[in-house]
């Protein structure tokens, strides 16, 4: 597994996020915005090359977003509602996305294979992701993913309250 931290200060914009390997080396910016159609953001390698676009096409309840690599459009993700929760499909993949949206635990799977397995943090200097990607071919894809199910969890910001309540009980 490749492990990966992805880190949102909150001084900060809310549009940059700054990905590194489990050594602390940066190796992945993630700059962009969502929330509109058209809206999307970029991954880049260290060194500036373009690695993965996503684009909003649709939005909803349930948005739709396209990913996009040299031009092309290799899958989209889209979230559901199901009798067990929410959930999201990768397609043409065969990806589905499910987790406790709770406690922000994430995983990517294609059947019983987990692809990515995501956690998320929050601590008095910003956000972190904790990502671990099954194959490197996998990660920019699962990167991506990452930032949109957090983007799009309906839960995100009651639990953000409450992990920084639980946070402040235990230092008083």
């Amino acid at each position: 597994m490749i492990h990966l931290q992805i880190k949102q200060e909150y001084a900060s914009t809310k549009n940059n996020l700054v990905v590194s390997d489990e050594k602390g080396r940066e190796c992945y910016l993630i700059v962009g915005k969502w929330g509109r159609i058209g809206d999307g953001f970029s991954l880049f390698g260290i060194n500036g090359d373009l690695i993965i676009e996503v684009k909003q096409t649709t939005l909803s309840l349930f948005p739709k977003f396209n990913l996009i690599v040299d031009g092309k459009k290799i899958a989209t993700i889209k979230k559901y509602r199901g009798l067990k929760g929410t959930y999201f499909k990768v397609r043409p993949l065969a990806w589905s996305i499910k987790g406790d949206f709770d406690t922000q635990h994430y995983w990517v799977k294609k059947g019983k294979k987990t692809i990515m397995e995501m956690e998320k943090t929050y601590l008095s200097f910003g956000d972190s992701y904790t990502v671990s990607v099954d194959q490197q071919k996998n990660v920019p894809t699962c990167l991506c993913l990452a930032i949109i199910v957090d983007n799009l969890s309906v839960t995100r910001e009651l639990t953000k309250v409450k992990q920084l309540k639980k946070q402040a009980i235990q230092f008083t």
